[in-house]
């Protein structure tokens, strides 16, 4: 006869059946709107699949208004850049003018320091000078 030891019994076993959530949480939105399921219970889905679309006017109004305060923001940006943009046109002209006309280096100093106090932002227009010339200046 053969000694009964203990161990663990190991069998496969295949199935088919459903998931179902042991708990149910409760979900709540910010911002009053509609929810449209686009698949069911028993539905197969891939990955990254929209499950439900949710559509709210508040969120909607909310998306709106920060996109056109981003193309304010953007559009300001712009103008501010083509303004600085100008004024280091502007002294660079002068430069060479001065430099053509014979006047000394230290006039052409005063004018970087005119231009750079009429500037809104002072790092962008030092990094735009140190790009037009490695001759000019530190502005600041």
């Amino acid at each position: 006869m053969a000694a009964v030891t203990r161990g663990d019994l190991v069998r496969d076993l295949s199935a088919d059946g459903r998931v179902i959530a042991v708990n149910s949480p409760t979900l709540y939105a910010v911002a009053g709107g509609t929810v449209a399921l686009t698949v069911v219970a028993g539905d197969v889905v891939k990955q990254g699949q929209a499950l439900a679309v949710i559509d709210s006017p508040e969120l909607r109004s909310r998306q709106a208004q920060e996109g056109s305060s981003l193309a304010a923001e953007a559009a300001r940006a712009t103008t501010r850049r083509t303004h600085l943009f100008a004024l280091g046109n502007r002294s660079r002209n002068r430069r060479r003018t001065e430099e053509k006309s014979g006047i000394a280096p230290a006039a052409s100093g005063i004018q970087y320091t005119m231009d750079m106090g009429q500037a809104s932002d002072a790092s962008t227009y030092k990094s735009y000078l140190g790009n037009c010339s490695s001759e000019q200046p530190e502005a600041g």
